[in-house]
């Protein structure tokens, strides 16, 4: 034995120094998992730069003959490490079209030189992770009544900063201008369950109103002020 010569005392300090070590070593991997965050902006900053990629989006495809709507920002609960939280904001966006891979093309050519990044393929999927931390995915659909292209950016779990949430609109339009872009369907009785506000990227701004109309459906209605 190596320590076979040591006093009993020494080889309890020895025994005392080796579990002091584990112990270090354990609350390194413990709090390994937040060596980024310093490198990271707050989530308030993250949503900032989310909310523009939605914005270059939104530039590529509102205004045009794809119907553009943005969804209600998202703030969720996270944890950097086991014994700190953080924040996590996403916001998503999608084209109602039955052409979902020519939007594709248009919004992924956008943001593809948004973040200076290569432009994927024609496979209708996109999702990379860059530009201030964000992850965005863009995915063509075309299953169920109403094919499309979805896409979404998040920022990732975040230190907590200045407040993150949901914007209010200053007005809440009733359920006659869903009506005008619904002809036909009735939705008299449907109520507003979301709210979703986009600068655009060359100016201006995107607004869509979620209408519950019953059952799992929700209807959008676009108010698209792009330049």
């Amino acid at each position: 034995m190596v320590f076979s010569n040591l006093s009993p005392a020494w080889r309890r300090r020895l025994r005392a120094i080796v579990v002091a070590w584990a112990v270090l070593l354990v609350a390194a991997a413990f709090f390994a998992s937040g060596a980024t965050v310093r490198e990271q902006a707050d989530a308030a900053e993250g949503r900032t730069a989310a909310d523009a990629a939605v914005g270059v989006a939104a530039s590529a495809l509102a205004g045009s003959a794809f119907p553009f709507s943005v969804g209600p920002a998202a703030a969720t609960a996270c944890d950097l490490t086991p014994v700190r939280g953080g924040v996590n904001f996403q916001r998503h966006f999608e084209v109602a079209t039955d052409e979902p891979e020519a939007a594709f093309e248009q919004a992924s050519a956008a943001l593809a030189g948004h973040f200076g990044v290569d432009r994927p393929g024609r496979s209708g999927h996109w999702r990379f992770t860059g530009g201030d931390f964000l992850t965005v995915s863009l995915h063509v659909d075309r299953e169920g009544a109403s094919p499309g292209l979805r896409g979404s950016v998040s920022t990732g779990c975040r230190p907590e900063g200045a407040a993150v949430g949901s914007v209010t609109p200053a007005e809440r339009p009733d359920w006659v201008a869903l009506a005008e872009s619904r002809p036909g369907r009735d939705v008299a009785g449907a109520r507003i369950r979301g709210y979703g506000r986009v600068e655009c990227a060359r100016g201006g701004a995107v607004e869509t109103w979620w209408w519950d109309v019953g059952g799992d459906e929700l209807l959008a209605s676009t108010e698209d002020r792009c330049d």
